[in-house]
């Protein structure tokens, strides 16, 4: 495979067009990768700016840093961009290109080292459980990046003799006196990012193993808590003066806990009602002696008896909420193994830039590497970022605001509805208050304050007062207009206000018609709104937010 030296081209133009042919194609990839990757790098920036409006972002430490790395990666495919005219760069004096090349590096360094801190945030939070100490680093993430980005690209303006563009490649090419000496150069500069990729690539691998370790656990608790949550004593035996206290195993998988309180509690009464009778027998005060003994030791089995019934149904609450823990940190691990995925992008894309400067003769196929796939690394960056933790309850709602037409279909109302039109009257809310268990039978919906009542203007018996019973049915209208009267609803006063803890459930159970109500198919006049619920993921929860990813 042909070669080419650093620093050197061949002079013949014959090589030159054979070279021009070879890797056509890869500039034009290059080009065409450049472009995608700028609204890619917008689009991050606009998401995790509308969050910033709504959150507080010191604690959403991916967020902030999927920005620095979409920062990073919008000025390395402008400068892609830049360089592939070559009208424009032939053009250029060499502290054009010297300039031109600072921004190449600083934008690759910016996507390297914000993946760096990542890395660190997750070690000292996953692997050293420092959370405090990463809560007070997190602000400075940022500062680090651009600082270390500006510190390594700087010397390109004073350090190398010489500063070319080969027309051929679309390329900047450094050079010094010799090129050993460049090599040197080099590596001083790119030595750090070498450092920053064996980091991550170590944490990256500590974390997943941790994980999986975690999960192959989380999964022999479940099991064991299926089982019955924990090994029980077995009960107390009618007949005998003492509880033996012999372990049981109960193999049934779906009465665990149970089947042995339904035993325990068996022998319990058994124990009970075989109490000492008297008896007329010539032998009743010879035996006196040995019914109270019986009787002592019977009354300590039960008492033995409950304990273990105790035990035994507190074992299997156990069992309960330990599957229950077990599936939140499951859950929480999975989200700290999405935020570990950003640690393998440079790894994928920038770890054949060591090998490519440690070659003395770097083929033509290895430079071609070199320089496509940190393009690659921000449609990565992109894919890693929309499956954040931190966006699970943003993508939720944007499913449910595209799911209002399938549900006005199914005639449903779900979690989201904040408004509903009901035979010409449109019943809005605002604020955030009561939960409303059931509205014509279908899925609960929050409503806090149903304010007003305005007819459509279809019919002129729209305009009517309804009259509502405590249990929620129409009971009577008159000809009035358009205000509801709430004056019968237990928790809710006349002008429909509610408190948080009040539910209105059953609320015109039917949709059909009471009492000479004019309300008819209730199902057929429903609109829904967004009135942005937050999505309750069980990890997000139970301190995903805490651990500050």
């Amino acid at each position: 495979m042909s070669t080419l030296e650093l620093g050197s081209l061949p002079t013949d133009e014959g090589y030159v067009n054979v070279l021009h042919a070879r890797i056509r194609h890869v500039t034009a990839a290059i080009e065409a990768i450049s472009y995608l990757n700028i609204p890619l790098c917008l689009i991050i920036m606009i998401i995790v700016a509308l969050q910033a409006r709504r959150y507080d972002m010191i604690d959403k430490v991916s967020l902030r840093l999927s920005v620095t790395i979409a920062a990073g990666d919008l000025i390395y495919s402008l400068v892609q961009i830049i360089v592939n005219q070559e009208s424009y760069t032939n053009k250029m004096s060499e502290m054009g290109l010297r300039t031109i090349y600072f921004f190449h590096l600083m934008g690759f360094n910016m996507n390297i080292f914000a993946t760096t801190c990542i890395a660190f945030h997750l070690h000292l939070n996953t692997l050293l459980s420092r959370a405090a100490l990463a809560r007070k680093l997190s602000p400075y993430y940022e500062v680090f990046t651009v600082f270390m980005s500006i510190i390594i690209a700087h010397p390109v303006f004073y350090i190398m003799d010489t500063f070319t563009k080969i027309p051929v490649f679309n390329v900047i090419i450094i050079r010094d006196k010799s090129i050993g000496e460049t090599r040197m150069i080099v590596w001083l500069m790119y030595g750090w990012c070498t450092v920053a990729l064996l980091y991550c690539l170590i944490v990256c691998l500590i974390v997943v193993v941790r994980i999986f370790l975690l999960w192959k656990q989380t999964d022999r608790n479940n099991q064991f808590a299926a089982n019955g949550g924990m090994r029980v004593e077995s009960s107390y035996h009618p007949g005998s003066e003492h509880n033996p206290n012999t372990n049981s195993h109960n193999s049934n998988n779906n009465g665990g806990g149970r089947s042995n309180n339904r035993v325990l509690s068996q022998n319990i009464n058994n124990g009970m009602t075989q109490t000492s009778t008297s008896s007329s027998t010539p032998f009743q005060h010879q035996k006196s002696h040995l019914h109270d003994h019986e009787e002592d030791g019977r009354q300590n089995s039960i008492e033995k008896s409950r304990v273990t019934t105790t035990t035994t149904t507190s074992s299997f609450l156990r069992g309960e909420n330990s599957r229950r823990f077990n599936r939140h940190r499951r859950e929480f691990s999975f989200a700290i193994f999405r935020i570990a995925l950003y640690c393998t992008v440079p790894l994928i894309t920038t770890m054949w830039l060591p090998a490519y400067i440690s070659t003395v003769n770097p083929s033509i196929l290895l430079a071609n590497i070199t320089i496509i796939l940190p393009g690659l690394a921000t449609i990565l960056n992109f894919l890693i970022f929309i499956i954040n933790p931190q966006l699970d309850y943003m993508w939720a709602e944007i499913w449910r605001w595209f799911r209002i037409d399938v549900l006005k279909k199914s005639k449903r109302i779900s979690a989201s509805a904040s408004a509903a039109v009901l035979n010409g009257f449109s019943i809005r809310k605002r604020g955030g208050g009561c939960n409303s268990e059931r509205l014509d039978g279908g899925g609960g919906g929050r409503s806090s304050y149903w304010k007003q009542m305005i007819g459509d203007g279809e019919t002129t018996e729209s305009r009517k007062e309804i009259n509502v019973a405590k249990n929620g049915c129409v009971v009577s209208s008159s000809g009035k207009h358009e205000r509801i009267s709430f004056s019968g609803i237990s928790g809710v006063d006349s002008d429909g206000c509610c408190s948080s803890s009040s539910n209105i459930s059953n609320i015109i159970g039917t949709g059909g018609r009471s009492g000479g109500g004019n309300i008819e198919s209730l199902d057929r006049h429903m609109a829904f709104t967004n009135n942005h619920h937050h999505y309750n993921s069980s990890y997000y929860s139970h301190g995903r937010d805490a651990a500050g990813y």
